[in-house]
């Protein structure tokens, strides 16, 4: 399996270098990565993917079409709802297929559909081996990115908090102790603008995208309004 290394390495060498999908702390890494001969662009096939692709240029290159990203997409339909078809039970089945992770991208689940992102070259392999997730028979075809009908669900919703520290908002959310957050914290379990942040106190500001792993995502939307104890009421988006 080729590292964040490996890709630098080749995109120095040849000009370009496109990664398999990246898990949330691949990217992160990767954006850590300043190098001022190159440049850097991702895509994971639709708006706030978590696992990437990303394309590794050669700086004042033309910046990569969608195509280039190489992202391939399945659309599965299952022919019952006698059973329920969760995130877990598609990437089993997948992963039964002996493929690699690093091939595969996010997975969406509606009610009535599931997408699976994948890389261009695995497209018809899976969408000839799938036709069964836990136990219910499933429709596969073959979609394009603009294809997806998927909408993420979210909540909007108030937290009162002494002030806008990264421990502090993670202990409102998760309705856990400063102590624990703080684990969260310093395992690497946390990123905000996708990239890992590990300093319990730094300070969030609006339109931040916090990401803690296990979790989900959460957006800071705006201060509503100080108390008279001069807490804040921060409003924000949880999906």
């Amino acid at each position: 399996m080729a590292t964040i290394s490996d890709y630098i390495k080749l995109a120095k060498k040849l000009d370009f270098s496109l990664t398999k999908y990246l898990d949330t702390t691949e990217s992160s890494e990767l954006r850590k990565i300043k190098d001022p001969s190159l440049e850097i662009f991702y895509n994971g096939g639709y708006e706030d993917a978590e696992r990437l692709r990303a394309i590794i240029i050669k700086k004042g290159e033309i910046k990569p079409s969608d195509e280039e990203f190489e992202i391939g997409v399945i659309k599965v339909v299952p022919k019952s709802d006698i059973k329920e078809i969760t995130h877990r039970h598609v990437l089993g089945t997948l992963m039964s297929f002996g493929i690699k992770r690093d091939v595969v991208g996010d997975i969406l689940i509606n009610d009535n559909e599931i997408y699976i992102f994948t890389t261009k070259d695995m497209e018809n392999f899976i969408k000839e081996n799938l036709y069964k997730i836990n136990g219910v028979g499933v429709d596969t075809y073959i979609a394009n990115t603009t294809d997806i009908n998927y909408v993420e669900k979210s909540k909007e919703q108030l937290i009162n908090i002494p002030s806008l520290r990264l421990d502090a908002v993670i202990s409102k959310v998760l309705n856990i102790s400063r102590n624990d957050s703080t684990e969260l914290i310093n395992k690497g379990l946390v990123q905000v603008n996708h990239i890992e942040c590990n300093n319990v106190s730094y300070f969030l500001k609006m339109d931040d995208l916090l990401s803690i792993k296990h979790f989900g995502r959460v957006l800071i939307k705006e201060i509503d309004h100080t108390t008279k104890k001069d807490r804040l009421v921060l409003r924000i988006i949880v999906c």
